[in-house]
């Protein structure tokens, strides 16, 4: 008999408690991974809605012209955000210093700025976290954009060339000159006005200065000018050139001074009327100091004009002072006055340099440039001393035209020569003229063309330029004519390249601009139209 028997204690039972466990931690893998996606989600619409808010911000600065509303901004800004898919916002605030001044320290600043301020607060649906009563959650960004004040000078060539009558013939400038009776001239510029927009006693008898100053005027409309007791955030200068540059206008922000003078604007009429008829030879003329050294205006023994002469070429050969595309002259005052260093002699102000603003030059001629003087910068002709001529940039083996195959443009060596800061650079095999000229800094040949390469460097190069520092602007060239692209027959032997062409799209290359031909002054509104949308769009220098 087994006095011992084993006793059973009941056995616990246990089964399902992993069931429970196990779906206690699903449910807190899900929560994980719900707020993992939700909190993704949020990040993914945050940075969605950042790269929108930025580009909002950057597409209504572009708006910020003369003439916006704030609608404009916000039209333009909402247009860019439902591109992006941003259609359900709580808000969307558009501010400007204007509305704001609060938006940036800088508002209070005497130098105002074109700052556009966009805040955009959105809702961001929640899937998971919708659970534990979380169905959406706000998210605010915004963005600060800035577009550069713009300081813009107007480079225009007014040789006698710009004044052609309808028919092509060479209009007498002093003509084209003249301020007209019509008391409505010069008061509208509206498409299909049938007044005289321009102010000149034979409209429609000066081409292509008429389109000029019509095409600037719509230039300088599209810029942020003061107006109307508006402030204004760009400046305009206008600079002229012939013979010599002339600061027409400092910079300036007040449209209305800005159009005046561009309506204002006149051909060069050369150094006055001839003292002789053009049946007298000037070799016979007695008093021989009354002929001018620059061109005059020559007219018949009945007192009409006939053209633009220059006595000193007909009786000397000597053709220094004679020519009158200066464009050397003129890019060089152009890239002073953004620099605030003016010509000798101008009476008017000097408004400071802003280094902050976009610095723009739109240059504008017609031709070759065959002009350039070594005192360049004299606001007035007339204060530079006799003999200026002897410090000209004008090659003596260009002095006059060697038949059958030579120079036959006065002044002007035809080679296309790089700027002084390239003549120690190694010439291009086989070009016997370059390397002869160029190779050891040959300056006896150092042409006009060469002096406004120098001078293209100087407005374009950026300050921290080592070797050649220059202004750092932006350069947009236009060619007007067919003069731009002209080649004689000599340069088609040689084959030399169009001179006038050749030297504006260097310019354009060198400044970030653009080229532009216009063969018929009927397209510089379309080109200064889309000049003022390039430089409108710039946000920055």
């Amino acid at each position: 008999m087994n006095l011992y028997q084993k006793y059973k204690f009941p056995q616990k039972k246990e089964k399902g408690q992993i069931i429970v466990i196990m779906a206690l931690m699903f449910i807190g893998l899900v929560a994980i991974v719900g707020l993992a996606i939700d909190m993704g989600y949020m990040f993914v619409s945050y940075s969605r809605l950042r790269r929108a808010v930025d580009a909002a911000a950057l597409a209504a600065t572009s708006q910020f012209r003369e003439g916006y509303t704030n609608e404009n901004l916000v039209k333009e800004a909402h247009q860019f955000l439902d591109l992006n898919g941003i259609t359900d916002t709580v808000d969307i605030k558009i501010e400007t210093c204007e509305t704001n001044p609060e938006i940036d320290a800088s508002c209070a600043s005497a130098s105002p700025r074109k700052l556009v301020r966009v805040e955009v607060t959105q809702t961001v649906p929640m899937f998971f976290l919708a659970v534990l009563g979380f169905h959406s959650v706000p998210i605010r960004v915004d963005a600060l954009s800035e577009a550069a004040s713009v300081d813009l000078v107007l480079l225009i060539d007014k040789s006698t060339s710009m004044a052609q009558t309808n028919s092509g013939h060479e209009a007498n400038p002093k003509d084209c000159n003249q301020p007209t009776s019509d008391p409505n001239g010069g008061s509208d510029l509206s498409e299909g006005t049938t007044t005289n927009p321009l102010g000149l006693a034979f409209p429609g008898e000066c081409h292509p200065f008429e389109e000029i100053k019509k095409a600037a005027i719509l230039l300088v409309r599209r810029m942020f000018l003061a107006h109307d007791g508006n402030p204004g955030y760009d400046r305009v200068s206008i600079v002229t050139y012939d013979r010599f540059p002339k600061v027409e206008l400092e910079l300036s922000d007040n449209q209305t001074l800005v159009e005046n003078t561009i309506r204002n604007l006149t051909v060069y009429e050369g150094e006055g009327k001839c003292p002789w008829p053009s049946n007298i030879l000037a070799s016979s003329w007695p008093d021989q100091t009354q002929l001018f050294e620059g061109p005059c205006r020559l007219h018949d023994i009945n007192g009409n004009f006939e053209q633009m002469w220059c006595a000193s070429l007909d009786l000397t050969g000597d053709p220094r002072g004679c020519m009158i595309t200066n464009s050397g002259g003129g890019l060089k005052v152009a890239g002073n006055v953004l620099g605030a260093h003016y010509p000798t002699g101008f009476a008017g102000s000097i408004p400071p340099s802003r280094t902050t603003a976009l610095w723009v030059v739109v240059w504008l001629t017609d031709g070759y440039t065959n002009a350039g003087f070594t005192n360049d910068g004299a606001q007035d002709p007339q204060t530079i001393a006799a003999g200026n001529s002897g410090q000209a940039f004008c090659p003596n083996d260009t002095w006059g035209p060697i038949a059958p195959n030579g120079n036959i443009r006065f002044c002007v060596d035809q080679d296309a020569r790089p700027t002084i800061s390239q003549l120690s650079a190694t010439p291009p095999p086989g070009n016997a003229v370059f390397a002869a000229r160029h190779s050891s800094g040959d300056t006896a040949h150092y042409d006009p063309d060469d002096y406004a390469r120098d001078m293209i460097d100087f407005v374009t190069n950026p300050d921290t330029d080592t070797v050649r520092p220059g202004q750092g602007a932006l350069l947009f060239t236009i060619g007007l004519g067919n003069q731009i692209t002209f080649v004689n027959q000599n340069e088609i032997a040689n084959g030399f390249p169009p001179l006038g062409q050749t030297l504006l799209q260097y310019g354009a290359e060198k400044g970030g601009g653009i080229y532009y031909a216009a063969p018929d002054a009927g397209q510089l509104d379309t080109i200064f139209l889309a000049i003022a949308n390039k430089i409108a769009t710039r946000l920055s220098r």
